[in-house]
This record gives C-alpha cells, sequence and structure tokens, in this order.
C-alpha cells in the first residue's frame, strides 16, 4: 500500500495556567512536558502502522519535507516502524517540514496553535524526486492513500498523473480530501471520503450537518458522477457514515456513542482503517464498520491519536447494528 500525501510534524506543549502576564491580557504558561507526534499524511503511516499485523501491511510513504530538522525527525519516526514501512521522501531546501505547535492548559484546552509551512506548490526539482520515487513504488502496491491537507504537494498537475498512472494499473486510489481544493482534482479516483464540510465545498450546497440519510446518500450519487469516481464515503460525525458503492448500494453505518474530547486526525483514521481492511480482503461493510469503531476510538482521545486492534475489537461491543449495515 503507498500513502501519498502533505506530511508534518505535530508538537504539544502541555502546562499550567495560573496567572495573567502583566505585559499583557494574556495567560502564562507554565511548560509541564511536551512531545512531537506525526501529523497530517503521517498520521495516515501511524494509523497503519498499528494495524500492520492484523492486515499484514506492507507501506510505501512518498512525501516531502524540509531540509531541517523537523524533516530528518519525521523521516526517523516513520522509519522506525520497522522493514514493512519504506519511506521515500524528499528533502526540499526550498521550503520547511510542516510544524503545528500547539500549546495546551491541562490535559484539554488548546490556548493556541503556531504553524510553521510554505503552501506553495513543489519546485520543479522536488516534484520531478517525488515522481520518480512514485513510479518507483508503483508496481509494487495494492492501492494507494492519497491524503489531501491543501499543504502544497498535491497540484493539479501531480494528482492527476498519480491518478491516471494508478487507473491504468488498475491500482485503487482512496481520497481523503480537501476543502479548498477543487473537487475535479480528484476526479477518477477509486473513492472520496470527504466529512460533511467537505462535502458542501465540493457540492457548493448546505448538507445541514448531515443528519438526513437520504440527503446524503443524494449528495454520494452527484459526488460519484461527476466526479467519475467509483465510490463515494461521506463521514457525518454523530451521524456515522454513508457510503455509496461501485454497484449504487447505498449503505448508512450508525455512529458508536462518545464523549468526543478531538477530532484532531478522525478522517486519518477513517481513511486508513478503511483501506487497510479492504485492501487486505475485507468486504466494504465489514471495512466501513472497522473504520467507524477506529474513529470512535480517537476522538475520545487528545490530539492526533491512533487506535489499536484490541481497542477497535473492544469498541465493535458498543456498535449499533441496523438493517441498512
Amino acid at each position: 500500500m503507498g500513502v501519498i500525501g502533505d506530511l508534518a510534524l505535530d508538537r504539544y506543549i502541555f502546562g499550567s495556567v495560573e496567572r495573567i502576564s502583566p505585559e499583557a491580557p494574556v495567560p502564562v504558561l507554565h511548560v509541564e512536558r511536551h512531545f512531537d507526534k506525526p501529523g497530517c499524511a503521517a498520521n495516515v503511516c501511524e494509523n497503519l502502522a498499528a494495524l500492520k499485523e492484523a492486515f499484514k501491511l506492507k507501506v510505501d510513504v512518498l512525501g516531502v519535507v524540509g531540509a531541517d530538522s523537523s524533516g530528518l525527525d519525521l523521516i526517523n519516526r516513520l522509519a522506525a516502524h520497522g522493514s514493512d514501512f519504506s519511506v521515500h521522501v524528499v528533502k526540499d531546501p526550498a521550503r520547511p517540514t510542516i510544524l503545528k505547535t500547539r500549546y495546551m492548559a491541562g490535559a484539554q484546552h488548546q490556548l493556541l496553535r503556531v504553524d510553521v509551512e510554505d503552501t506553495a506548490h513543489l519546485t520543479p526539482a522536488a516534484e520531478k524526486e517525488f515522481l520518480k520515487n512514485f513510479y518507483a513504488t508503483l508496481g509494487s502496491v495494492n492501492g494507494l492513500i492519497i491524503q489531501d491537507y491543501a499543504k502544497g504537494l498535491l497540484s493539479e498537475k501531480l494528482l492527476r498523473e498519480v491518478l491516471d498512472a494508478a487507473r491504468a494499473k488498475k491500482i485503487p486510489t482512496l481520497v481523503d480530501p480537501n476543502r479548498n481544493t477543487p473537487g475535479h482534482f480528484y476526479k477518477g479516483a477509486t473513492l472520496i471520503t470527504p466529512n460533511i464540510a467537505e462535502s458542501e465545498a465540493l457540492l457548493g450546497r448546505s448538507l445541514k450537518k448531515g443528519a438526513n440519510d437520504n440527503e446524503v446518500a443524494d449528495a454520494c450519487f452527484e459526488l460519484k458522477k461527476r466526479l467519475s469516481l467509483e465510490m463515494v464515503m461521506i463521514t457525518r460525525s454523530q451521524y456515522g457514515i454513508t457510503l455509496v458503492d461501485a454497484a449504487d448500494v447505498v449503505r448508512h453505518f450508525p455512529a458508536i456513542s462518545r464523549a468526543v474530547f478531538d477530532v484532531t486526525g478522525a478522517g486519518d483514521t477513517v481513511v486508513s482503517v478503511f483501506a487497510g481492511a479492504y485492501l487486505s480482503g475485507a468486504s466494504i461493510p465489514v471495512a466501513c464498520i472497522l473504520a467507524t469503531a477506529a474513529a470512535s476510538v480517537v476522538v475520545a482521545k487528545v490530539g492526533t491519536a491512533t487506535a489499536s486492534v484490541q481497542e477497535i475489537l473492544d469498541e465493535l461491543n458498543h456498535f449499533p447494528m441496523s438493517s441498512s449495515t
């Protein structure tokens, strides 16, 4: 399996706030601990790594980082997953590695997020090197996850080349889109997995928070036709997941009731668990149910998170089966 997308490092700085600064009306954070985690498309890799034994996954990671310490840290973290993870990452001195730093008061209250990034598209030299890596791995993957954070990697030209090359070799492409990317960039993908906000951006109309099954199903059909897709999966937060498959069968998968602490990276979890299961031979309904359970696990955690096999199995005990699943 290949993973293509914007790679980032997520930094969390935790502390306590006991006073307001005398210099300005802002809280003073007394730092107590901090840690870094792979983020954006690199979080897809983390989710796959958590499940690699269950799905027997071999993963090729393709992306771009800066020629800096954050980029080296990110490459080392991905490579640490062992021989089943092959890291093909371009170091581009023309851009910094994406670094998102979150300052947290207590366990959950985010005071501030500071982003270091350059969202300009790749230089010709970096794009050429990326595509060289892509074509070198294309013959050995059974599917591609394309995770779009609109941070500069996935230009229309690059996406078109990747999707067309995969389609020519009959390799499934599963895309988690971004609301800031025009929909036609994804034309010809096997599957897209937008959330409600992303679906509304792609369609140019409101879906009323995704509360109505029929309205969301109609949106799936419209996206499928408009973008020449085989399948569409719309994630609906507390309303679950709706999927229209290649045979135009509609399935609604209810959400598992959970206390939601942080939705950061939930889309990464859905696409990675669905792809891991589906490309390992699971049926579409089973892959969707596993993705639903995994998403329920990670939204109950703080920050970018993953779900272990045991956590997913435990969560399945609470899955509300219905006639449409």
